[in-house]
């Protein structure tokens, strides 16, 4: 991970937590966006279901080495504090996979991505 001024959030319950991303196409532009642990459909209707408690942790720019198209994904890497991201470990979803924001060609080649919280 590159140290790009990244901090340790905790979104523990939070059903949409808002961060404003710099990149994009421009890479000084600031693009606010939400964030969704998963949702699920419950009597017709989409439920949005919020971060497990203990979420706290870091945002960090992950590629992977299958990606052929070379978008990433962004990942939640739990650690109390940036200093203890390589002993953290991601965020799951319940079936044990990875949680991923695949952010698309929005943030197309920006390797590291620093991110600020918002309660609103």
């Amino acid at each position: 991970m590159t140290a790009v001024g990244q901090q340790a959030y905790d979104i523990s319950g939070y059903k949409s937590p808002m961060f404003f991303a710099i990149g994009g196409y421009e890479l000084s532009k600031k693009i606010h966006t939400r964030l969704y642990y998963r949702t699920k459909f419950v009597g017709g209707k989409q439920r949005t279901i919020p971060f497990p408690q203990s979420t706290k942790g870091v945002l960090y720019y992950h590629q992977p080495p299958d990606d052929s198209e070379g978008r990433g994904q962004i990942r939640f890497r739990l650690c109390d504090d940036v200093a203890q991201f390589p002993e953290g470990r991601d965020l799951e979803l319940p079936n044990g996979t990875p949680w991923v924001w695949n952010y698309g060609p929005t943030f197309s080649g920006v390797t590291s991505l620093p991110m600020d919280y918002s309660n609103s």
